[in-house]
C-alpha cells in the first residue's frame, strides 16, 4: 500500500487543461481529505481467487471473460461493486472513496493523469489502442502516481465506494 497525505486537492475536470470534461464532472473544486492509504496496484486475479477459495468472495461473472483465460498477474475484471466490496473487506481494507481515489491517482496539482496533464502513450498506460487486452498489475511503471500509486490510468476500471450522482461535484463538501 501506499501513503496518501492529508490536506488539499483539486477534485474533477479542469475544463482549461482538459477539453474533453464530462458534465458531471464538474465543478473542479478543491477538497481536503484525512491521511489513508491505498493499494499500490489493482488486486490480481490470483488474489481475488484466494478469497474466492476462502468462500469470502464470488467468481467474477465468467461468461464476460469470453475466450480469455484467467491469467492470475492480471486484474480481477469482471466484478460487481459487491464482489470488490467483499473482497476488501476480506483483506482487512476498504474500497477508496471517489475523492481518496482521484486524490491518490492525480495528487494535489491537480493534473489530468498521474503524470500530468499530457496525453497517455502506450508507454505510460494501456489506453485504447494500445494492447488491445489487458496487461498485469504494474506494468507501467511510467504511470505512477504522486504517492507511488500503479495502474491509475488505462487497463481496466475500478469500483469506489461512493454511489454515482450526476450532480454530486456540485453539492459534495469541501
Amino acid at each position: 500500500m501506499v501513503r496518501v497525505p492529508a490536506g488539499p486537492f483539486w477534485m474533477g475536470c479542469n475544463q482549461d487543461v482538459d477539453p474533453d470534461c464530462w458534465a458531471d464532472e464538474h465543478p473542479y473544486h478543491r477538497v481536503t481529505l484525512s491521511e489513508f492509504w491505498i493499494d499500490r496496484t489493482e488486486a490480481s486475479e490470483d488474489a481475488y481467487e484466494r478469497c474466492v477459495v476462502a468462500g469470502a468472495c464470488s467468481s467474477p461473472l465468467m461468461d464476460c471473460y469470453g475466450p480469455d483465460k484467467v491469467r492470475g498477474d492480471h486484474p480481477v475484471r469482471c466484478m460487481r461493486w459487491e464482489d470488490a466490496r467483499d473482497y476488501c473487506t476480506w483483506v482487512d481494507k476498504e474500497l477508496p472513496t471517489e475523492a481518496e481515489w482521484e486524490k491518490a491517482a492525480r495528487g494535489t496539482a491537480g493534473g489530468v493523469y498521474p503524470w500530468g496533464d499530457a496525453p497517455p502513450t502506450c508507454v505510460q498506460a494501456n489506453h485504447y489502442g494500445c494492447v488491445g487486452t489487458l496487461e498485469p498489475v504494474g506494468e507501467h511503471p511510467g504511470d505512477e502516481s504522486p504517492y507511488g500509486a500503479l495502474d491509475m490510468a488505462g487497463n481496466v476500471h475500478e469500483w469506489v465506494l461512493d454511489w454515482y450522482a450526476a450532480d454530486y461535484y456540485s453539492s459534495s463538501p469541501e
